[in-house]
């Protein structure tokens, strides 16, 4: 999402004009977390910004949709965390996986295995109010 400095800088306090400047300045230099095309994949999630985290949790069904519309577009999946809700905040879990590129494993052999581990993980995970943030290979 990006903010026209003009819009920023129509605050009245000079403290608040300059604090909305940097917000601005962040969103236009920050532009998409992955990209775009991830980026909408994985905002049917909550947003974990709140936490100083720039990406999306999502919910086990959202998040093994997720991995498939990922497949589709070619990206891999470098791993994940996990978090949980706890009140109206999401906390993390501290569980987390990860699946590393194998030395001389194509890309396409590594896909599979990268989407495929994280839906096992996901799949099997315990609890089921758990939310997933996933790491795309971007």
């Amino acid at each position: 999402m990006k903010f026209s400095l003009m819009m920023c800088f129509g605050a009245k306090n000079d403290r608040r004009r300059r604090a909305d400047a940097f917000f601005c300045q962040d969103q236009q230099i920050m532009g998409h977390v992955w990209s775009e095309q991830v980026d909408a994949i994985l905002a049917a999630g909550r947003n974990l910004d709140g936490i100083g985290v720039r990406n999306w949790a999502l919910a086990r069904e959202d998040a093994l949709l997720a991995l498939e519309r990922l497949r589709e577009i070619g990206v891999a999946v470098l791993g994940g965390d996990v978090y949980v809700v706890s009140g109206k905040a999401v906390v993390p879990s501290y569980d987390n996986w990860h699946c590393d590129q194998d030395a001389g494993e194509v890309a396409a052999d590594f896909l599979s295995r990268s989407i495929d581990s994280a839906r096992s993980y996901i799949s099997s995970y315990g609890s089921a109010e758990a939310m997933f943030a996933i790491v795309p290979s971007i």
